[in-house]
């Protein structure tokens, strides 16, 4: 297979690195992409034990982008692509992987994808390793399985592709074919010959006509006038409106955080964008120069910016968290960008794995009452005023709780109702379906959200 797509591309080294997953690489690894501009091209498999060695050997020839590939932002482009994809994920990769390649693609570019393309073994069952939900949108049976990839391809390049003649080994029931074909940017791509199973991401557009909506029925403020009104215990401004604020947390697509930032500053919303410090989840952007033009473009248009922390990545102590951002802090400050404020990341796993000393002091004073020692010394050591998680604080201490929090955590929109009295402090209201802002759940939502101040939480990465 190396020497195959080497010779296709014109001779041009591919460089394999072996991340050890064997014939499971499905069941741990979602489509990886991978190219290198001008030189060689590499391919990574992700492996959590080996990527961090893989990307610093390589350094800026690699670039990674995982479980959220149709949700990254990098200046780069690429004359060429070459994408893994699992059987599980065939379906993601036409119907939304495959459109998010186009940035990366210079004029002349190609893609190279390796496809799934039928099952091996008359036992083999086609509902296993979730295949199944695939195979029955797409029709796709052992005999026509290869042809179905390929004539998906040739639908939406507009042009088919060609099969590298070496073929790919099986593995695990399935077999695998490598397909090579031209993808430049501007060309205009066909629709998937299918219908999606699920939708991928809500509708930015959606989004917005929920702000419409509800600018019409509440008032929207600053992080510092909703901090105030909290701290006095009111809940509506001098017009009776119930007071509303948003912020959004940065992971992986700054990109998406801006728009969002250019849309509610047009609707005249001042919000706050959380940036991620230098994690794997912003790796690919946080250290670029583009970054600071972006952030300092979002805070021109009256939005303030924060810092979102993983505070249990970054433990154990005070002072290694303390280390690792105080730099960061500093570089963002240097550059004209005020940050005043925080939020945590959740990340529950590691936060569960990790929840000792300081770690676990910290949220437990974030979640339990008034006071938070903890929060109020870590804050005072970078700088920050406020911190902006479900419940909020300044200088330590934690104030009213708003009424109610609209939030897409579970990529749902979910509308809670602020109750000390229930668990986790918080009542169920409403739960849309899954990626879903249509009309009449938008309607629905404005008639609960109206009623009451309210803090919004927006995850740019989720909205097309």
């Amino acid at each position: 297979m190396t020497q195959t797509l080497a010779a296709a591309l014109g001779g041009q080294a591919l460089a394999i690195l072996d991340a050890g997953t064997g014939g499971r690489r499905w069941r741990t690894v979602t489509p990886v992409l991978i190219a290198a501009a001008g030189g060689p091209i590499a391919y990574l498999e992700r492996n959590a034990g080996r990527r961090a060695a893989a990307l610093q050997a390589h350094g800026p020839r690699l670039r990674l982008f995982d479980d959220a590939v149709d949700q990254f932002w990098c200046g780069e482009t690429y004359d060429l692509v070459y994408v893994d994809v699992p059987p599980r994920q065939l379906e993601r990769f036409f119907a939304s992987v495959l459109p998010a390649l186009r940035a990366l693609l210079r004029p002349r570019g190609r893609l190279a994808a390796t496809l799934p393309v039928g099952r091996t073994g008359e036992s083999a069952a086609l509902d296993e390793a979730g295949f199944a939900a695939f195979a029955r949108a797409a029709g796709l049976r052992h005999a026509d399985a290869g042809r179905f990839a390929a004539d998906c391809l040739t639908a939406m390049l507009g042009a088919p592709p060609a099969r590298l003649a070496a073929a790919n080994e099986p593995a695990a029931g399935f077999a695998f074919a490598t397909f090579l074909a031209p993808f430049p940017p501007d060309r205009p791509l066909g629709e998937p010959p299918f219908a999606p199973a699920e939708r991928m991401h809500f509708a930015f557009d959606d989004a917005v006509a929920l702000l419409e909506q509800l600018q019409r029925r509440v008032a929207f403020c600053s992080a510092g006038q909703f901090l105030d009104a909290l701290a006095a215990d009111t809940h509506c401004d001098a017009a009776g409106r119930p007071l509303h604020f948003v912020k959004h947390d940065i992971h992986r697509d700054l990109l998406a955080a801006w728009r969002f930032a250019e849309a509610e500053a047009r609707l005249g919303i001042r919000g706050a964008f959380f940036v991620m410090h230098p994690h794997p989840l912003s790796a690919h952007y946080i250290d670029r120069p583009e970054t600071l033009e972006v952030l300092r473009a979002i805070q021109s248009l009256g939005h303030e910016i924060g810092v979102h922390v993983d505070v249990a990545a970054l433990g154990p102590s005070e002072d290694t968290l303390t280390a690792a951002l105080i730099p960061f802090l500093a570089d963002l400050r240097a550059a004209g960008i005020g940050i005043t404020m925080g939020n945590a990341h959740g990340n529950t796993a590691l936060r569960d794995e990790a929840a000792t000393g300081f770690v676990a002091s910290l949220f437990e004073e974030r979640d339990a009452g008034a006071g938070a020692p903890s929060l109020a010394r870590l804050a005072a050591r970078l700088g920050l005023v406020a911190w902006f998680d479900s419940w909020l604080y300044r200088e330590g201490r934690r104030l009213p709780a708003p009424q109610l929090f609209l939030g897409d955590n579970y990529r749902r929109l979910d509308l809670y109702a602020y109750d000390e009295a229930a668990e986790n402090g918080f009542r169920d209201l409403m739960t849309g379906r899954s990626f879903d802002l249509a009309a009449g759940l938008r309607t629905a939502a404005v008639e609960v959200a109206a009623g009451g101040s309210c803090l919004h939480l927006v995850h740019p990465q989720y909205y097309r």
